[in-house]
């Protein structure tokens, strides 16, 4: 799934990822955003809130953690760069089939050539043991699954979030 936004005004105008006021990731003209999560209506609260983000925008989708995987990796049918561009920003949920949110943010922060891909955790787990295990793997930011519309077009926003947050220049 590809969603896109973009217009004549839009055209290179940075953006900038920091964490904890740490400059974490610069992105020129176009944020692209890996969404793997594999409940079809979360995902679609996703695409509905992306304009929330008032950037262009592209969203492309993996159904669990080993589709993510393979995203990245080029392989399985995604190795078209032009129709699968390397995303900046990978949005995970915590509990997918095959291979879980967890292993693949491990797999993330082991690989050369993503370790430093911002990853936000977005899950329906509010259990202490998970955000603090998703910390200490690398996460750049977890997030409770919002319970409706209104709270994820907030969080997609993410303007002052003490934490995890994007500035448009």
């Amino acid at each position: 799934m590809v969603i896109s936004k973009s217009g004549p005004s839009w055209v290179e105008r940075p953006i900038l990822i920091t964490e904890r006021g740490r400059l974490t990731y610069y992105v020129s003209s176009l944020l692209v955003i890996l969404v793997a999560e594999d409940e079809a209506s979360d995902l679609w609260l996703v695409t509905q809130a992306l304009p929330a983000i008032e950037f262009p925008t592209r969203l492309e989708a993996s159904r669990d953690g080993d589709e993510a995987i393979n995203y990245l990796l080029g392989k399985e049918g995604f190795g078209d760069r032009e129709r699968h561009p390397v995303p900046n920003l990978l949005l995970l949920d915590l509990k997918m089939p095959r291979v879980n949110g967890m292993d693949v943010l491990r797999w993330v922060r082991r690989s050369v050539e993503y370790r430093f891909l911002p990853v936000v955790m977005l899950s329906g787990s509010v259990v202490q043991e998970d955000i603090d295990q998703a910390y200490r793997n690398g996460a750049n930011a977890f997030f409770t699954k919002p319970n409706g519309f209104d709270e994820l077009k907030h969080l997609m926003h993410h303007r002052g979030r003490p934490s995890f947050s994007v500035y448009f220049l």
